[in-house]
C-alpha cells in the first residue's frame, strides 16, 4: 500500500505560504487571520492593529490612540496635549485638546463644569 498523507488546516493566525504546503507560516505584522484552513490573511483596517506576527485578530485602537492607514502595525498616540477618548478612531482630527493651567488632562464632557464669570 500506499502511505497517504493527511493535510491539516493552518490555524487561526497563520496561513500556507504556497497552496498544499505542509508548512504555515504566521501572518505579518498589520494582518490577521480569524479563520483556520485559509490561504491567506486580511489587513487589519484603519482604526486597528496588529503588532506581533500570527494574530487571529486586531487589536482595536485604544483610547488616546489611532491609526489612519491599513496594515497598521501599532496605534499612533494623539499629540501631547490632546486626547482621543474613543476606541478604534481612524484619524487624528478626533483627538481633542484638552489642558489646564499646569498640566494636562482628560475631562469627558459630561464632567464638564462651564466657567462661570463674576
Amino acid at each position: 500500500g500506499s502511505g497517504q498523507v493527511v493535510c491539516s488546516p493552518c490555524a487561526a493566525g497563520y496561513f500556507p505560504e504556497i497552496e498544499a504546503q505542509e508548512e504555515c507560516k504566521p501572518c505579518s505584522r498589520g494582518c490577521y487571520q480569524d479563520q483556520t484552513g485559509e490561504t491567506q490573511c486580511k489587513p487589519c483596517l484603519a482604526g486597528s492593529s496588529a503588532s506581533e506576527e500570527g494574530q487571529a485578530t486586531c487589536d482595536a485602537c485604544q483610547p488616546g490612540r489611532y491609526s489612519a492607514v491599513d496594515k497598521a502595525v501599532i496605534c499612533e498616540l494623539c499629540s501631547r496635549g490632546y486626547y482621543q477618548p474613543e476606541e478604534g478612531s481612524t484619524n487624528s482630527k478626533s483627538c481633542i485638546w484638552c489642558m489646564t493651567t499646569k498640566k494636562f488632562v482628560f475631562i469627558p464632557p459630561t464632567q464638564r463644569k462651564k466657567e462661570q464669570r463674576p
